[in-house]
């Protein structure tokens, strides 16, 4: 029995590749070869930038997304990865992805070249050591409203205003899909504060990225 399932959203990727001739395998591979360490995009992004007509190009870089994020996170040789993805299509039930015993070791050949790229190895090592933790970050927005001020006599209208800024943060829970937000109040002494705080993490991190000139960096920092 199959190590893992194939989920639905990587099904079109995985047929795509499937169909690819060794042409465009190798520029494939090149593309994700020159893709940036320092400021990586995904590689649906990458590759739908540099392959405008190429089919499922979209859903290809989506599921080799996944893939490198998987063998990193499940710490798989590329030996180990391309054969449980491999018995996993074998045994699907869907026509697109089902391989022959002939089909099978050239399906293997073509993830092998596309997945081997070092560079994009240690992109998805460097994502995987970024959410190590058990929230993620996923998104922030700030609202900002009047809040009134009565006195004594409602009926009189408000006395003042204030402006108060609602915070709100986005996240998962590492090893699922659970979307959730917080919320905090800020008012212009935290706006202030917080944005001193961000300034001085970007500073050492470009001073961190100064002082340590001969080793690379991945991910984005």
């Amino acid at each position: 029995m199959p190590r893992f399932r194939i989920p639905d959203r990587y099904e079109r990727g995985l047929a795509g590749i499937r169909k690819l001739g060794e042409k465009s395998v190798r520029e494939l591979r090149e593309a994700i070869e020159k893709a940036s360490l320092s400021e990586p995009r995904s590689l649906e992004a990458t590759l739908v930038s540099l392959f405008p007509g190429l089919s499922d190009c979209k859903d290809i870089g989506e599921a080799l997304d996944a893939l490198y994020n998987l063998r990193s996170s499940k710490e798989l040789s590329i030996e180990e990865l391309t054969e449980d993805i491999s018995d996993a299509m074998q045994a699907s039930s869907s026509a697109d992805l089902r391989l022959s015993a002939e089909e099978r070791s050239h399906f293997k050949e073509k993830l092998v070249m596309l997945l081997s790229v070092k560079s994009h190895d240690l992109v998805a090592k460097a994502r995987d050591l970024q959410t190590e933790d058990e929230r993620t970050f996923c998104d922030a927005r700030i609202l900002t409203d009047l809040r009134p001020i009565f006195g004594k006599s409602i009926a009189d209208g408000p006395e003042a205003l204030t402006i108060v800024h609602l915070l709100k943060l986005s996240y998962d829970l590492t090893g699922g899909d659970d979307h959730r937000n917080f919320y905090v109040s800020l008012d212009a002494k935290d706006l202030e504060s917080l944005k001193k705080v961000i300034l001085r993490a970007e500073e050492k991190a470009k001073s961190l990225k100064e002082k340590i000139k001969t080793v690379r960096f991945a991910g984005t920092v």
